[in-house]
């Protein structure tokens, strides 16, 4: 019942970073965080698309559907035909700050290559999509915590001071890769 223009579709997302999830519900009207298990061992390894770099931005690309350029191609076609072959997907973790990267991506300002060292530079970890329900079956409720007003103050700053440090990365990242890459 997620949105449908996740990176990688609708699916139920979990990720390896506790403040970049908190960061996530931290403006709900009651936030909850949830620490699960994924019982990745019960998914057959054919089942799971693992993905990273170019591959990672392609299926980010056609999911988001932020540039019509790319989702009019047959590649983007395909990729989403072979996304339907998966209970799992695992990929890296975005940010907004790779929101703004892929804005310039759409607008030619920056490459694919510079787009991932974006997404190098964000390194918020993983995440995991559970896409079918023979996936979310295979995920354990290990402890549900509702995030106190105490603690939002200090994940707000967190995401605060992110922003601040990623505001130009965009920008440097792009400088060092003017003549590489597709645009």
């Amino acid at each position: 019942i997620s949105r449908e223009r996740c990176d990688f579709g609708k699916g139920f997302y979990m990720g390896t970073s506790e403040l970049q999830a908190k960061g996530l519900v931290v403006d709900d009207s009651e936030p909850y965080f949830y620490t699960l298990k994924l019982n990745i061992k019960d998914i057959p390894r054919n089942r799971i698309l693992f993905l990273s770099g170019k591959e990672w931005i392609y299926n980010v690309l056609v999911n988001r559907k932020k540039s019509k350029k790319f989702n009019t191609l047959s590649v983007a076609s395909d990729i989403l035909e072979e996304q339907k072959k998966y209970d799992l997907i695992v990929g890296p973790i975005a940010d907004d700050q790779m929101a703004e990267a892929f804005r310039q991506f759409n607008r030619g300002f920056i490459s694919d290559t510079a787009l991932e060292d974006c997404l190098n530079y964000v390194d918020y970890g993983y995440q995991f999509v559970a896409k079918t329900d023979y996936a979310c079956n295979c995920i354990d409720i290990i402890t549900e915590s509702e995030i106190l007003s105490n603690e939002i103050e200090g994940l707000r700053k967190y995401i605060n001071e992110r922003h601040i440090k990623e505001e130009d990365f965009v920008s440097e990242i792009a400088s060092h890769h003017r003549n590489d890459g597709l645009f």
